[in-house]
């Protein structure tokens, strides 16, 4: 006998098939479908007969409709948003002498570690106001001209910060050239985007996106990278080790070249 609340209490005795539209009877608590119950009685009073229960046989054959609870539904998980990346860029240190690159979370714990009394002592700068960048004009005793490199020079003062690689006069044959020169040399070499800067061996040099250093695509001796003379191997075009006139820029470009960046 099927007990109420069990598997079998789902499980109409006259069809056999799960409930549908339940009704309970009164006498052994059993459930069976509407269209069944009505089916039978009908039959039952075609053949003259009292209606009895058709489970226990029960002449005292009544039922109640069941009013079926709602569909439970699973609980509602909780929306999992994955956690933030941290950003692909790539950031170099502006710090004299340091040549660190890295991601942001590498940078930031570079920052922490090795530049730490700096930041504490020059942490009011960044929130200061930005203040237009500074433009330079040419003055009128300098006469700018082409040298062999194929730079630009004046033989007047650099402007900004002194250089460990010039004697800090804009040539007056080679070397770096003040922020105005090097304007005129971006416009000479027909140079349009902001990325792009000509280093003092004439060669125009672009920001790496993958690693914030300035490569030329020149080929370059190992030598200038502590190996052999006699092999080669060029200045970037996206990674690695740049040649000494690219490691200049590195530094120049959040200096002397800043306004035109």
């Amino acid at each position: 006998m099927a007990t109420v609340g069990g598997s079998a209490d789902f499980e109409c005795p006259i069809c056999m098939g799960p409930v549908q539209r339940a009704v309970v009877s009164r006498c052994c608590r059993h459930r069976f479908c509407t269209n069944c119950i009505a089916a039978v009685q009908q039959t039952a009073g075609q053949g003259g007969a009292s209606g009895r229960c058709p489970y226990c046989r029960s002449e005292r054959f009544a039922f109640d409709s069941v009013r079926e609870p709602p569909p439970q539904l699973p609980p509602q998980q909780p929306i999992r948003r994955p956690p933030p990346q941290a950003s692909a860029r790539i950031y170099r240190c502006q710090a004299a002498q340091c040549r660190f690159t890295g991601t942001e979370n590498d940078f930031l714990d570079h920052l922490v570690n090795r530049h730490r009394r700096e930041l504490l002592d020059n942490h009011h700068l960044l929130f200061r106001q930005q203040q237009p960048p500074q433009q330079y004009e040419d003055p009128p005793d300098r006469n700018p001209r082409l040298a062999e490199n194929k730079k630009t020079y004046c033989g007047g003062p650099l402007n900004g910060p002194p250089c460990d690689c010039c004697s800090g006069v804009c040539g007056p044959q080679d070397g770096c050239n003040c922020v105005h020169c090097m304007t005129i040399d971006l416009a000479n070499f027909q140079v349009t985007h902001g990325n792009s800067l000509v280093n003092k061996f004439g060669r125009v040099a672009s920001l790496s996106s993958e690693n914030g250093h300035f490569y030329c695509a020149a080929i370059m001796g190992l030598a200038e990278l502590g190996g052999s003379g006699d092999s080669i191997a060029y200045c970037g075009p996206i990674d690695g080790p740049n040649c000494e006139a690219c490691q200049a820029l590195d530094v120049q470009c959040g200096s002397r070249y800043a306004s035109l960046m």
